[in-house]
């Protein structure tokens, strides 16, 4: 039987400038713009855009900008790389601290009582 999990899709696009083209374009406008108004602009700068359908164009800029974003928001790895790297720090950090602690005790004194 079928799993029915999603999947990690590759995502492709017809063409490959296209990603480069949307990235530049919001580095120029910024990211105030949305999809429909890049792709539009897009059609309207570049001659090879003019020839294509506006839906499909639209849904091939919306890929471009999705995958632009998974980019600059780093791998899903990389993310939890720095996660364990920081836990990490921490308890080598707080094991510091345990370890001051311990060099205070005294096993000298009488007070403490011995578990076994």
């Amino acid at each position: 039987m079928a799993s029915k999990e999603k999947k990690h899709k590759s995502v492709y696009l017809g063409d490959p400038k296209l990603l480069a083209r949307v990235r530049e374009y919001i580095d120029i406008n910024g990211a105030r713009k949305t999809v429909s108004e890049i792709a539009e602009d897009l059609q309207l700068q570049y001659r090879d855009y003019t020839r294509k359908k506006k839906g499909a164009f639209r849904k091939s800029v919306e890929k471009a900008y999705s995958m632009m974003h998974i980019k600059q928001e780093g791998d899903g790895l990389t993310i939890l790389e720095k996660e364990y790297l920081k836990k990490k720090t921490k308890k080598t950090i707080d094991k510091s601290n345990d370890s001051d602690s311990e060099k205070s005790f005294s096993s000298d004194n009488e007070e403490y009582m011995i578990y076994e």
